[in-house]
């Protein structure tokens, strides 16, 4: 076969793939109407992300999805509640801290709780592929996601550089967004957090 013809036909497949995994991500998301169906089901695209990436040949997408999406559901639901009620915790304090007048404590306390939020975003990129790479406690996904972003910063970097990038492809191309969307992104974060994670797999 041709070589460029071989690119093209790997080229489409993968675009394939991951349009699929983005369409049973949102359909297993509204199964759960959402409330408990997204951490679920985004911990199953990242399951099966990691899945293909280590495979030599293909596998078989929908079934591994649906089986992290059953495995992972309470637990996955959990780690995502956690992280979204400090988020909404942190947010709330903002918008008393704003009411309240000028002063040096509430200036102090402003800025801790925007480097909170910081701290909080930079765990939730990943804490995901932290989540089904490894086999640790709720906290110790956390707990572990903080450590690897305090303790690989450039790592931490060039990963918020490419998820910037996804985001700017988005904002120029929004068609792409319902097609690719977040399994896009998920398979950047997955598979640059794949490449330099400190510890074997457990």
């Amino acid at each position: 076969m041709n070589k460029g013809i071989s690119v093209y036909i790997t080229i489409g497949e993968w675009i394939f793939k991951i349009l699929l995994l983005n369409l049973y991500w949102f359909i297993f998301s509204v199964l759960g109407l959402f409330v408990v169906g997204i951490f679920p089901a985004t911990a199953a695209l990242f399951a099966t992300i990691r899945q293909d990436i280590k495979a030599e040949d293909d596998i078989k997408l929908f079934r591994e999805f649906i089986h992290y999406y059953k495995q992972e559901f309470i637990k996955s639901n959990i780690l995502g509640y956690i992280l979204t009620i400090a988020t909404a915790i942190l947010l709330f304090n903002i918008q008393i801290i704003g009411q309240l007048g000028s002063s040096l404590l509430n200036s102090t306390l402003m800025v801790m709780t925007y480097i909170l939020l910081a701290i909080i975003a930079l765990v939730s990129v990943f804490i995901f592929p932290i989540y089904v790479h490894y086999h640790f406690s709720v906290l110790g996904y956390i707990k572990y996601s903080a450590i690897l972003v305090i303790g690989k910063p450039l790592q931490t970097i060039s990963m918020l550089v490419l998820i910037a990038a996804t985001f700017y492809f988005y904002y120029l191309m929004p068609g792409f967004i319902p097609v690719l969307g977040v399994s896009l992104l998920a398979y950047i974060i997955m598979r640059t957090a794949y490449s330099f994670f400190a510890i074997p797999e457990q």
